[in-house]
């Protein structure tokens, strides 16, 4: 039996799956001289082709892996995410009723704030009046002391005697 012409592929017992060590198996062992130059370079193109193929599944093997460890992770942490779900809307219900507890709080404290802006209103047009009064009352004195102040100027004549008799 005869042998093919062109490259042949020495076995080795590695079983490593790197660039490097395929481009040592892919050697060309023998080449028959009657086919020429043309199928030597076919024979080369072909092992260049073969460790292209076998770098690019290489990294294709790679990207795979990366993603799914990216994937596991971002799965990890939806896991964790949605553990936190049910505290995360508890809290949120607390906020919400606090709010709602602090804006009727709100509510009565502003309504008691107009009563006692109604009741200083009022406390002010008393005061008002109240010192109106005081300087009506204390215009009065003045003019009473006034009065009496002219009223002791005056001579006094004594009260005609009443004779009886």
């Amino acid at each position: 039996m005869s042998e093919p012409a062109g490259p042949k592929i020495a076995k080795h017992s590695s079983a490593s799956t790197e660039p490097e060590s395929l481009a040592q198996k892919l050697q060309v062992v023998s080449a028959r001289t009657s086919r020429g130059d043309a199928a030597l370079k076919a024979g080369a193109n072909l092992s260049g082709i073969f460790i292209q193929l076998v770098e690019l599944q290489q990294q294709f093997g790679q990207q795979i892996v990366s993603l799914e460890e990216g994937n596991q992770q971002q799965r990890q942490e939806l896991v964790n995410t949605m553990g936190q779900l049910p505290e995360i809307k508890e809290k949120i219900n607390w906020l919400v009723a606090s709010f709602y507890e602090q804006g009727k709080k709100d509510l009565s404290l502003r309504e008691k704030v107009a009563r006692n802006e109604a009741t200083l209103l009022n406390v002010a047009k008393a005061v008002r009046s109240l010192c109106d009064a005081q300087a009506q009352w204390k215009a009065v004195m003045e003019r009473l002391a006034e009065t009496l102040e002219e009223a002791r100027s005056l001579p006094v004549t004594p009260p005609p005697e009443i004779v009886t008799g």
